[in-house]
């Protein structure tokens, strides 16, 4: 079952890069494109969300 959904994601994905296109150039997401201020943010929303979770478990 599993197997099966991540060869449909990866297909998709494969669809996505060959349909995707800017001025007739296939668009490939670069991690190294993002501004250091969106990492950090990322970063940020992640550290709360697990402090956010280990304080609703130690909780109950």
């Amino acid at each position: 079952m599993v197997d099966k959904k991540v060869t449909h994601l990866q297909s998709d994905f494969e669809s996505f890069k060959t349909t995707t296109t800017i001025n007739k150039s296939t668009l490939v997401l670069d991690v190294k494109s993002h501004s250091p201020l969106l990492n950090v943010a990322a970063a940020a929303i992640a550290l709360g969300t697990l402090a956010w979770l280990y304080e609703k478990y130690t909780s109950i």
